[in-house]
């Protein structure tokens, strides 16, 4: 399992608050959510970040390596 720093958080979030970023964990699929208050995490699918912020790249699929 890999451990994102806060750094590395920031940096997938865009270091915007009110983004929503869901994680998947391993193979299980499991929810990191970070983001201002009343912020919901979207689907999750293995390996993956979705980056739900309110922008025109809404949905956007981006992974780590």
């Amino acid at each position: 399992m890999r451990t994102l720093t806060l750094n590395e958080l920031d940096s997938v979030s865009g270091g915007a608050s009110g983004r929503d970023i869901a994680m998947a964990i391993g193979t299980l699929s499991g929810q990191f959510v970070a983001g201002g208050i009343g912020a919901a995490a979207g689907g999750v699918a293995g390996g993956a970040i979705y980056d739900y912020g309110g922008t025109a790249e809404f949905g956007k699929n981006r992974t780590l390596s």
